[in-house]
């Protein structure tokens, strides 16, 4: 496993990082967490939020993050979630 760059030989070209591009659903997007927040919802609003489970609690790790979970989606630190495919984790 390697530590992503970000691709910031794309990025410093003006070019959105290769999973950016390459994603079918367009899931994801790349920017400034200000644009982004603008773009997309202020993260604590009810519905983008940035801690997820099973990721770790974001007083941790600090992230510039914005996720748009399902609505019965667990939230960080969950005791009662499960992770379905441990594998693919």
């Amino acid at each position: 496993m390697m530590k992503c760059t970000g691709c910031n030989d794309y990025v410093d070209s003006g070019l959105p990082p290769q999973c950016v591009a390459a994603c079918p659903s367009r899931a994801l997007d790349f920017g400034e967490i200000g644009e982004l927040q603008e773009r997309y919802g202020r993260i604590g609003d009810a519905y983008k939020v940035s801690e997820v489970f099973p990721l770790p609690d974001s007083k941790y790790t600090l992230p510039a993050l914005i996720i748009n979970p399902h609505k019965n989606a667990a939230a960080s630190g969950s005791t009662s979630a499960k992770i379905a495919n441990e594998e693919e984790v």
